[in-house]
């Protein structure tokens, strides 16, 4: 049921995490509404009413399954969407209001615009839009020049009684909207915010095997490469002999002040915790030949580096490096560098430690 549903309206489940894929699938979603429900009301207007309101009914429709093929085929919703969308639902709502629909009932379609358009919508769209419809409805009504457009003779408390209930249900939809929306964007900042513990390391806040799966793999993994890169990893040297010999809270100090210090080197790029003192960076290069000198200089920055602990105010450590370049357009396969990375650390490591291997 759920492929159904994602292929009516040109979507997957992944779009929904992102906001330009929520907004796409809303927006297709509300077109593929809209279309149905002028088509529907044309067929039964053609037998009720007539073949002059179903004309304009099916108009409608068709208009609205031509923006639903259309953005189905560029799949990105733009602002001109969401105008082209406000646009038809105002203009189908005039008509309504206009003819009167089937013997008077259709303008009772407009009551439902405020609680449906801002819960679709969204809070300010919605608003916005059945502000527009409130401003179209008190000109047709109230005024002489909207009297004259009408076609259909409606009662003298119709014309005071529709628009204060719609003004009613509109400013009660808004108060509704606006507490369901705050608790909705609360709710988003507390999911970002565990999503970021989650993908955390709670010790030196570098990224953690949780972000490491959850974007380098699905970012990176099976695809070519936009540009050249290294990718390795660091080892602190002997860091058994920093717990023994200053402590464990000692040692995790120190972990968490090399993160800065490597940090100071790379600057933003990828870092991510490994394992206890092992981290993963990954960093985009246009060649070759600036490689091996940064990760000297990460290397270097670390052994010169006089760490301090409480008493211990000179704690001196080194890392060992081992990193592979990739190529631009070769196609990443994550667990192969991985295992090559490994490699080059380990032999960095049997050559005597605090030292960089490279392939």
């Amino acid at each position: 049921m759920d492929k159904l549903f994602y292929y009516i309206f040109g979507s997957d489940k992944k779009s929904l995490a992102d906001e330009d894929g929520r907004y796409f699938l809303q927006t297709v979603m509300l077109m593929s509404m809209l279309g149905s429900i002028c088509l529907l009301m044309g067929i039964l207007n053609l037998f009720i009413v007539g073949s002059v309101l179903a004309g304009i009914d099916i108009f409608f429709s068709a208009i609205c399954f031509i923006n639903y093929f259309i953005l189905r085929t560029v799949k990105k919703a733009s602002l001109m969407h969401y105008i082209i969308f406000a646009c038809l639902l105002i203009g189908f709502l005039i008509v309504l209001l206009v003819t009167g629909g089937t013997a008077g009932y259709g303008s009772f379609w407009i009551l439902f615009l405020p609680a449906c358009g801002m819960s679709l919508l969204g809070l300010k769209r919605g608003a916005t839009l059945s502000a527009v419809m409130l401003f179209v409805v008190l000109l047709l009504l109230w005024s002489p020049f909207g009297k004259g457009l009408l076609l259909y003779e409606y009662s003298e408390q119709f014309y005071i009684m529709f628009p204060v209930a719609y003004a009613v249900i509109f400013s009660v939809g808004y108060c509704v909207e606006a507490l369901r929306w705050t608790g909705f964007q609360e709710m988003l900042k507390i999911q970002r915010k565990l999503q970021d513990i989650a993908e955390r390391d709670s010790l030196t806040g570098a990224a953690n095997r949780i972000w490491f799966d959850k974007h380098f793999i699905e970012r990176y993994n099976g695809k070519p490469m936009p540009t050249a890169s290294l990718v390795f990893l660091i080892d602190i040297d002997d860091f058994k002999r920093v717990n023994d010999t200053y402590g464990h809270l000692a040692g995790d100090e120190i972990i968490c002040r090399s993160v800065d210090t490597i940090r100071e080197t790379i600057g933003n790029n990828i870092l991510c915790r490994w394992g206890g003192e092992e981290f993963f960076s990954f960093i985009p290069f246009s060649n070759i030949e600036e490689a091996k000198p940064l990760l000297e200089k990460i290397r270097k920055s670390v052994e010169m580096t006089n760490y301090r602990y409480k008493e211990y105010d000179d704690i001196r450590i080194t890392i060992s490096i081992g990193a592979v370049y990739i190529e631009k357009n070769t196609v990443m396969d994550v667990e192969e560098i991985l295992f090559e990375v490994d490699r080059q650390l380990y032999k960095s490591k049997s050559k005597g430690k605090n030292r960089v291997s490279f392939c």
